[in-house]
């Protein structure tokens, strides 16, 4: 009841805002299964052509200035509140927002009128003039297969993703120095009040009886992933599973599990893990890019690497166990060690308590954590993440 009041009372005061804005346009805008409201006055429609000059940015930047562009910067922010947006997903809007609203006008068009909002909305872009224009955001993270340009002590990494290959590029030197903080790629995904949902059925055999498992999956987490800028390994952990697959999902492990010992409760999700995801590459997951997997994705495939599997056994034990974990990265390895009441196999010490290594991506006797022989040990590894 609660909950509802308050979505009601959001959406009251979103519309309030939209009719005081007696001026205001309003444009549908989908954004993965949803077709959202975004406010705009038409004056932000500045007829220009532009060229790759950076007295021809500015002059419709100083342009566009003049324009009551305020509104659909309110309306987009407002929305980035509502639906919970990170900087990746607010970017992500307000590209669909203007390809919407200039449908037919040429795309260095579309991408000067994105830098400009998203410039107006704190960010540090950077405007290159390539063909098409690319923009590039201020970012601290480190982001793999993206054109990354380098300006003193600040890295710019695009975010559109084209894959230029040309070694020197212009870029505009008219940069209105708004941004007060650097773009972030971590990953959250959004509130969504309608999804796709997808069921999935799962059977494997556990200590000679079957078992089985029907639940659900979002299909909007899904194809939020597809798209996403491919980050370090240890950002793939703790990014939550959607609410239509918790609530299918883990109430059902939880019942499985109770009354087991912490250890026997390990070993079940190893086992839940080992033997219902067949270990394969993302490569081989079409039409899954090749970028690590978070635990939804990898419900919803029947295969996973080592990567996707240690990201799904490393949320199912810290929501249904919470017994202290950490992730490991090997050589072309990624594995998790959880701390028990008693230390199997070749454990890993860190800060001074002994971890069993669990290996997710291997389907095997149930009984083995590491499923490796006594005394082969592993390579120097590095702690990703700590739970």
């Amino acid at each position: 009841m609660v909950s509802t009041l308050r979505k009601l009372l959001v959406v009251l005061s979103f519309c309030f805002c939209l009719a005081s804005e007696t001026w205001a346009e309003v444009i549908e805008v989908n954004f993965y299964s949803q077709k959202i409201a975004v406010a705009f006055d038409a004056s932000v429609a500045v007829p220009y052509t532009f060229q790759a000059g950076d007295e021809s940015i500015r002059h419709y930047y100083h342009q566009l200035g003049q324009t009551n562009y305020r509104v659909i910067l309110k309306s987009l922010q407002a929305l980035k509140a509502k639906l919970n947006l990170n900087d990746w997903f607010y970017c992500e809007l307000v590209r669909n927002t203007t390809d919407e609203i200039f449908k037919n006008h040429p795309v260095n068009y579309k991408q000067v009128f994105s830098w400009f909002v998203l410039t107006q909305s704190g960010y540090d872009v950077l405007l290159t003039y390539g063909q098409p224009f690319e923009l590039y955001v201020y970012s601290k993270n480190e982001v793999y297969d993206r054109n990354v340009i380098t300006l003193g002590h600040k890295q710019y990494i695009s975010v559109d993703n084209f894959f230029s290959t040309h070694k020197a590029v212009t870029y505009c030197q008219f940069m209105p120095g708004i941004a007060n903080s650097p773009f972030d790629f971590s990953i959250t995904l959004p509130t969504f009040d309608r999804d796709s949902i997808i069921r999935v059925t799962k059977n494997f055999s556990f200590q000679g009886k079957e078992e089985r498992y029907s639940y659900s999956v979002s299909k909007n987490f899904l194809e939020c992933m597809k798209s996403y800028p491919r980050l370090k390994s240890a950002n793939y952990f703790n990014v939550q599973i959607s609410p239509a697959t918790y609530q299918s999902l883990i109430p059902m492990l939880k019942k499985r599990i109770t009354g087991l010992s912490n250890e026997e409760a390990v070993r079940y999700l190893l086992s839940f893990v080992r033997l219902t995801f067949s270990p394969k590459f993302d490569a081989e997951n079409k039409p899954v890019d090749f970028h690590p997997m978070i635990a939804e994705e990898t419900l919803y495939y029947e295969h996973g690497d080592c990567e996707g599997k240690s990201v799904l056994f490393y949320f199912l034990v810290k929501e249904l166990v919470g017994a202290p974990m950490v992730a490991l990265l090997y050589p072309n390895h990624i594995n998790v060690a959880v701390q028990l009441d008693q230390a199997y196999g070749n454990a890993i010490k860190y800060n001074d308590a002994l971890y069993t290594v669990c290996e997710p991506n291997v389907v095997g006797d149930i009984r083995d954590f590491d499923h490796r022989n006594a005394g082969q040990g592993y390579p120097p590894a590095t702690v990703l993440v700590v739970n």
